[in-house]
């Protein structure tokens, strides 16, 4: 993996042509729809919209049968379960988080309930205790950003 290469090229080199996003630094770093592939290197110095894009040496191809969705959901419960407990916005929010984006896609809440959930990522990456707390927003925000509608019942 050569600092600097474009997703556009990193994802030509090693997905499989159907690649609709690229997860970048784990759980807890960013998703990377396909229209920014190409504007977003990797390495410290990457930018996607003026967030530095370390990898962490950890990056996750997503094709196009993939739902993000499940991702995300995948996400939560792990936030969820790894959570120490100890700081309120962690242990209350990743489970809002969770219960949230369930409500919204069995048709409990509406859509625009996810701009509440965005709010509360904020509230946890400013006041979480520690690195988990804060980061869970990194997934959540590029995923419901970017793939809203497969958010949606």
């Amino acid at each position: 993996l050569e600092l600097g290469m474009s997703l556009q090229d990193f994802v030509y080199e090693f997905g499989d042509g159907d690649t609709k996003a690229v997860q970048v630094g784990g759980a807890s770093g960013f998703l990377v729809p396909r229209k920014k592939f190409i504007d977003t290197a990797i390495g410290y110095e990457g930018k996607l919209v003026g967030i530095s894009l370390p990898t962490g040496g950890s990056m996750m191809l997503f094709n196009s049968s993939r739902s993000m969705f499940n991702v995300l959901d995948n996400y939560l419960e792990f936030f969820r379960e790894e959570s120490c407990g100890q700081c309120t916005p962690c242990r209350v929010g990743c489970q809002q988080l969770l219960l949230g984006i369930k409500a919204v896609k069995a048709g409990k809440k509406p859509a625009s309930y996810l701009d509440k959930l965005l709010k509360l990522t904020e509230t946890m990456q400013l006041t979480a205790k520690c690195g988990l707390g804060q980061s869970v927003a990194n997934s959540f925000s590029s995923i419901v950003e970017n793939f809203r509608e497969e958010m949606i019942y």
